[in-house]
């Protein structure tokens, strides 16, 4: 680990501890902000922006969310499964692990902390969402930064686990959007 490394990691954690609010908004986002981003990506991703005016629209616009449908869950369940992988091959300790004056803003796995999970699912996810409207991408690639930055503040991953993490998700994503997805965006 080089010493950029482990300084950039030392000045993110040093925000934890330094007022209860801002701890809360780092735990919110390290620890319960991917439950309300999945859900909220799904809704927009299924939502269909307008009431189909005959049969016909309504499947021709049902076929067409039924493959956004498919390759955000299909991303998102093959992201996890990399990540899992990826934490078995590398077994790679997280920062309260092995850095002994680091104190986690709360306790989370251990032994796993190369990919970043969270980084790889939830970049996927966000390419996923710009590929069927970049306005949704935009919002879920914020809050992808976010929810990974939140984790490395928290001392539960290092930085290269994040950026490991973010170009996997993102490579994923876009191999699976050109194996199955068409060249075209629902909404640019």
């Amino acid at each position: 680990m080089t010493a950029f490394h482990l300084s950039l990691f030392y000045m993110l954690h040093s925000l934890v501890g330094m007022h209860p609010v801002i701890d809360f908004v780092i735990y919110f986002f390290a620890a319960h902000a991917d439950k309300v981003t999945i859900l909220s990506l799904f809704i927009l991703i299924t939502s269909t922006g307008s009431v189909p005016r005959s049969f016909a629209e309504y499947f021709a616009v049902y076929k067409e969310r039924a493959r956004h449908i498919f390759l955000y869950l299909g991303t998102g369940l093959l992201a996890g499964a990399v990540a899992y992988i990826g934490k078995v091959i590398f077994r790679t300790g997280r920062p309260f692990e092995v850095l002994a004056d680091v104190e986690p803003l709360f306790l989370y796995g251990g032994g796993d902390s190369f990919p970043s999970g969270h980084a790889l699912v939830f970049f996927a996810l966000a390419y996923v969402a710009w590929f069927h409207d970049r306005h949704v991408g935009i919002f879920a690639y914020i809050v992808a930064v976010l929810i990974t930055l939140a984790r490395v503040i928290a001392g539960i991953h290092f930085p290269v686990d994040i950026i490991g993490g973010a170009i996997l998700g993102t490579l994923l994503a876009y191999g699976v959007v050109r194996m199955y997805g068409s060249t075209e965006r629902i909404t640019t």
